[in-house]
């Protein structure tokens, strides 16, 4: 009896085995947004003042955006890449741990600094490159989650192996001193222990992205309450300031960006916060990073790529039991989460140190590769159910390209306004920064981008970028008069911008309006910048003959002295 039940059950389970077959996670929209990505980075090099800053990074973005599509689409060794991954990040993590005290980070200070500098006195000087702190701690976090993984799911002759190399990241980390890699392995550490829950893995999709942007939010809040306890406020008060004034930026530069690559130093020096030299490289966010960088369709972009991916890990978390597979999958997409974390307080990845940006793209592509390979088994008799969802999901972009264009249609005239303002901002920036013009080159540019900032105005006379920027070259030109207006209407609608408080503060000062130069100027974030410039400002107006101006800063000086 027990035979022949045998038997029956082997026969009844055969046309099932026929009929089953693999059902791919469908990857379109995510190579759709690659693939524009990259295209969005190729068109941000016309904007760019200077090329040669922006083709490392460019060339950065569409060998990751290659490779990331070539790990996609090919039956690459999943198992392989991971251990790949661990292992190059535990060799950089050896490297920063044997060399630290040899880099030249000498405004790092406190206990880990010091344990760091310990360490690496027992190790030779063998320097070939120095990576800044951040971007270390950039590169190795996401790889650490993998590495317990491989700790735990490798053969037992291979555990000591990913043990030590899971060791190194956690400790390099550690002397990183990086609050915000450690708050993005924490928050992601939350969501794998609540995933672990039986309960929270049966809940529908749209509840669990629910509760991870929930628990993510709340680490977030936490870890900002915590920072602000361990950072000094001059710390967290800097970052601030630099984020808003990144915002600002972009809203010049808001459809083409400044340009990929390292154009961010200059730009936000000169038309952000006034001042002839470069101040900061980056604007240590990776989402503003992309936005000033790229503009805002660029930022659109990588926000449904970040979209694209998770919609892609809803689906395979959904569809499958814990597995060791799995965990790897798991560990791969949180290792992105703990970068995208991390990015909201530091965004090496499209800045200068943009070699950690592989790091990024590699673990994308390798939770996506994964997560192909573990497509969930169906029946054929729902396949017609899987293809009418494919068809849902089809549908589902309809609706929203059809809200764009009656968008587009409601907003044309804001839209010229900003593209005409963008344009000028452009041509503004070509013509004093740009080291391929001559002086007739830069003249013409100038005249230009007056052109078009009158255009802006025409539609809307309230511009401010138009208005702010009319003002700045009025300024810089010394036609106190002719620059007054235009910065008057810009502050009158963006009064807390830097770059509109210093030059109608500028302006009234060099007018000899001094209380209400004061006013505004006293209002700047750095007031030691402000003092210093106006100190030299003083010298400088006394070799121009112009003992006026020159009493001017002097007294603004004392006065901004008194309240500093």
């Amino acid at each position: 009896m027990s035979t022949y039940s045998k038997q029956s059950r082997e026969k009844r389970r055969k046309p099932l085995r026929k009929r089953a077959k693999r059902l791919d996670i469908d990857v379109s929209s995510l190579t759709a947004m690659l693939l524009l990505f990259m295209l969005s980075a190729v068109a941000s090099v016309w904007a760019s003042y200077d090329r040669s800053l922006s083709f490392p990074i460019l060339f950065a973005i569409i060998i990751n955006v290659v490779l990331s599509l070539t790990i996609i689409y090919n039956n690459v060794s999943v198992l392989w890449l991971s251990k790949g991954i661990v292992f190059i990040a535990a060799l950089l993590s050896f490297y920063f741990i044997t060399q630290y005290s040899h880099f030249d980070y000498f405004l790092e200070t406190g206990g880990l600094a010091r344990l760091g500098r310990l360490t690496s006195s027992l190790f030779p000087n063998m320097i070939f490159f120095t990576p800044h702190i951040n971007a270390v701690a950039g590169f190795v976090m996401a790889p650490c989650v993998l590495g317990f993984v491989l700790t735990k799911y490798s053969k037992k002759t291979e555990q000591f192996i990913w043990g030590t190399c899971t060791l190194l990241i956690i400790y390099s980390l550690l002397i990183t001193s990086s609050r915000g890699a450690w708050l993005g392995l924490v928050a992601v550490t939350i969501i794998w222990f609540a995933m672990r829950s039986k309960r929270f893995t049966s809940l529908r999709t749209i509840h669990y992205m629910a509760i991870i942007g929930i628990v993510i939010s709340m680490v977030l809040i936490a870890g900002f309450i915590f920072q602000e306890k361990l950072l000094s406020s001059d710390t967290i008060s800097s970052r601030y300031i630099l984020y808003r004034n990144s915002f600002y930026l972009m809203e010049d530069y808001l459809f083409t960006g400044v340009g990929v690559g390292q154009t961010f130093a200059f730009v936000y020096s000169y038309y952000q916060l006034i001042i002839p030299h470069a101040f900061l490289s980056y604007s240590h966010n990776i989402f503003l990073s992309i936005g000033v960088g790229l503009g805002i369709f660029g930022l659109v972009i990588f926000l449904g790529m970040i979209i694209s991916f998770y919609i892609i890990v809803f689906q395979v978390e959904k569809s499958n039991r814990q597995s060791g597979m799995l965990f790897l999958f798991r560990a791969n997409w949180l290792g992105v989460t703990a970068t995208l974390i991390h990015g909201f307080m530091d965004a090496p990845q499209f800045a200068p140190d943009y070699w950690t940006m592989s790091m990024l793209f590699a673990q994308i592509a390798l939770s996506v590769a994964i997560g192909r390979k573990l497509g969930r088994k169906v029946i054929a008799t729902r396949t017609s159910k899987s293809n009418k969802q494919k068809s849902k999901n089809f549908s589902f972009w309809i609706p929203l390209l059809i809200i764009a264009i009656m968008l587009i249609a409601v907003f044309r005239q804001s839209i010229r306004t900003s593209w005409y303002a963008n344009m000028g901002a452009v041509y503004h920036t070509w013509s004093d920064l740009s080291p391929r013009f001559d002086d007739t080159t830069k003249a013409e540019s100038k005249q230009q981008a007056i052109a078009y900032f009158d255009k802006t105005l025409e539609l809307n006379p309230n511009n401010s970028v138009a208005n702010k920027r009319l003002g700045l070259i009025a300024l810089a030109e010394y036609d106190f008069d002719k620059a007054m207006p235009y910065l008057q209407k810009a502050y009158n609608q963006r009064p807390n911008n830097q770059s509109v408080l210093k030059g109608l503060g500028m302006v009234y000062l060099w007018r000899g309006e001094l209380d209400s130069a004061q006013n505004l100027l006293q209002q700047l974030d750095d007031q030691a910048e402000i003092i210093e410039e106006l100190g030299n400002y003083s010298w400088w107006w006394g070799t121009q003959n112009r003992t006026d101006l020159a009493e001017y800063a002097a007294e603004m000086v004392e006065r901004l002295k008194r309240n500093f």
